[in-house]
């Protein structure tokens, strides 16, 4: 039996409907009269449904047929659950086609839940403000995986309702950043890493870590949060974060989280630099340099943007910016690759030079900028290297550091004469 048979099964056996009437419908179904699997398990669950009395003739919800779920049960076989929680979280998405999300919670754990906006129109009855610490049944609500986090959807033939049984909500335990699976999750992390923020809809963002590993953070912008601010090397006690992974990565959406400062410090948090050994195989950009001059504000260090009035910082405004060089490449262990930037510090220490050597060298020779290019092409092209730095998924890194395999050795490839 595929799983969606398996989950009709286990819905509906317990309730009464024979198993073996449930596969020869779905069968004829989908073999005499070609209906998509799919499509078939809908048609037999609703089928079901009013035969049980679940639901009317005219697709209403029989509110006193409940057969509740523990949330800690709740999976991707399960086609369609009633469940009742404590509500922890509640927030207001952007999209015009759902009214809620959220978490919920019993003592068995916490799940994410979305509500369309049209149960509000099926359903006059549903509480017009769900509110946090209240308990909620939802019922008819449908079970969905995505990246591998489980979740509930609310739609048009679901109920909510408040409910007067107290249900007991899981105490905080949080859970070492190694370990996080996608899902609902507590964690005590200190922020290693605040992100400059660059999009309208985003909070705050940044890095969180714990001493067991790293994950990224972002809290989206909302009317619930928006003096929501996470201090740089404070460490914080996370209720009800959404975790996924993203690249590759950890993220923790902290948007309708429960955030509290800890009172227990991680003092030794996990770095987050990485090490990656491999040859440079490919040293270009668009501008048709490996090697390019970059604008950075002293302030934020952002690469700011060339206007009519100077240099633009979009955070301080026309400022006197740094000058920098940074390299683009391509790193190849044989098995895996990556897109590599190399920020100034890494190429410094590749050719061995201070940054006052590296404008003096540049200033004094005809090419200008040009100059390093060759240089840098020079020092890394073809060579085995381990680069030091952030990982930003599974293909992409920013080095601040580098190391040459062999430092000793310098092979001219550029056909430029060789300047020590």
């Amino acid at each position: 039996m595929t799983e969606n048979i398996e989950a009709l099964c286990a819905r509906f056996v317990p309730l009464g409907i024979d198993q073996e009437r449930i596969l020869t419908k779905f069968n004829r179904f989908t073999e005499e009269f070609s209906i998509p699997a799919d499509e078939a398990i809908r048609t037999l669950a609703i089928d079901f449904s009013k035969e049980l009395g679940i639901v009317s003739d005219s697709g209403e919800r029989n509110t006193d047929a409940t057969n509740f779920i523990k949330i800690g049960e709740l999976n991707t076989n399960t086609l369609e659950a009633d469940i009742i929680g404590t509500l922890q979280t509640i927030e207001i998405p952007s999209s015009e086609k759902l009214s809620y999300s959220g978490v919920i919670s019993d003592e068995t754990g916490s799940i994410r839940f979305v509500v369309s906006s049209s149960l509000n129109n099926k359903n006059k009855d549903i509480p017009y403000q769900l509110i946090p610490g209240k308990t909620y049944e939802f019922l008819g609500v449908s079970v969905s995986e995505y990246n591998g986090m489980v979740s509930i959807f609310c739609s048009g033939y679901s109920l909510i309702r408040e409910s007067k049984t107290a249900i007991p909500s899981p105490e905080f335990n949080p859970r070492p950043i190694y370990e996080l699976m996608p899902g609902v999750s507590d964690l005590r992390a200190r922020v290693i890493r605040s992100s400059p923020v660059n999009h309208e809809k985003i909070q705050c963002a940044g890095t969180l870590a714990d001493e067991t590993g790293i994950c990224r953070f972002i809290a989206w912008k909302s009317p619930d949060n928006a003096s929501l601010t996470l201090e740089q090397d404070k460490t914080y006690d996370i209720r009800f974060a959404t975790i996924s992974t993203r690249e590759g990565q950890r993220q923790a959406d902290i948007s309708g989280s429960i955030i509290k400062p800890s009172d227990k410090a991680i003092l030794k948090p996990a770095d987050d630099k990485v090490k990656i050994s491999g040859f440079i195989t490919r040293m270009k950009s668009n501008t048709g340099r490996g090697t390019e001059p970059v604008y950075r504000c002293p302030e934020c260090r952002k690469i700011v943007k060339i206007q009519r009035e100077g240099y633009a910082c979009e955070k301080h405004g026309i400022i006197n910016p740094v000058k920098e060089f940074r390299t683009k490449c391509r790193l190849d262990n044989g098995s895996e690759a990556w897109s590599a930037i190399l920020n100034q510090s890494a190429i410094l220490q590749a050719l061995g030079w201070t940054r006052d050597q590296i404008f003096e060298f540049r200033d004094s020779h005809p090419l200008g900028d040009g100059i390093i290019d060759y240089e840098i092409y020079d020092r890394l092209f073809g060579r085995k290297v381990t680069l030091i730095g952030s990982l930003f998924s599974d293909d992409r890194i920013i080095a601040d550091g580098l190391e040459l395999a062999h430092p000793e050795s310098q092979v001219t490839v550029s056909g430029q004469e060789q300047i020590s």
